[in-house]
């Protein structure tokens, strides 16, 4: 029974594993991205391989032999730091605004990251016929002598939040003219400094 279930394991976590490696190669042949499993093959072939006393010291192999497990253990260092950079520990500065059912924080961390998240309720109207509840993006700020710039986030768009006893201003540079859908405008909300 043992002998079975090991034989199984094994089968079942090889062709787990083969298939997370032809993920692979359908990223590279198709230039689309098709996402591995991380840890399922991995973890049945290491079962079944541990069943068996001749390979059970062996068993740790299954994590470097399955792709998906594989990419995962060595994304987890840098999974970790970009945790690290957007930790409380490194806000350095946080804006909030909410108004007309849409509410927007920037977050400013030390290395320069800046994160402007949105959320709208109700959803409002955006492209491709769709609505929108959250929208989010990255930038680089750099602090100035009124206030802060952010950069990066969205094309070539900038925000620029200019300060003044307290109350702070954006205005946002580069705005597309023709654009049908305004919900990601950022420029004339008044913020409130929360950190």
């Amino acid at each position: 029974m043992i002998v079975a279930l090991g034989i199984v394991l094994i089968v079942a976590g090889g062709m787990l594993s083969l298939l997370n490696w032809y993920t692979l190669f359908l990223n590279y042949r198709s230039e689309r991205y098709i996402s591995a499993i991380p840890l399922v093959g991995a973890g049945l072939l290491g079962s079944g391989l541990a069943l068996f006393p001749q390979t059970r010291p062996y068993y740790w192999i299954a994590s470097v032999v399955d792709y998906g497990t594989l990419s995962l253990i060595l994304a987890v260092p840098w999974l970790v730091h970009g945790a690290w950079c957007v930790s409380r520990i490194n806000l350095v500065h946080q804006f909030s605004s909410t108004k007309d059912g849409r509410s927007l924080r920037i977050r400013l961390y030390r290395r320069g990251i800046g994160l402007v998240s949105v959320k709208f309720d109700p959803p409002t109207p955006c492209d491709f016929n769709a609505t929108i509840v959250e929208s989010g993006w990255q930038g680089q700020w750099t602090a100035n002598d009124h206030g802060f710039r952010l950069t990066d986030y969205c094309a070539d768009r900038e925000l620029v939040i200019s300060g003044s006893n307290g109350q702070f201003t954006t205005t946002e540079l580069h705005y597309p003219d023709d654009a049908e859908f305004t919900h990601d405008s950022l420029d004339g909300v008044n913020l409130r400094k929360d950190k």
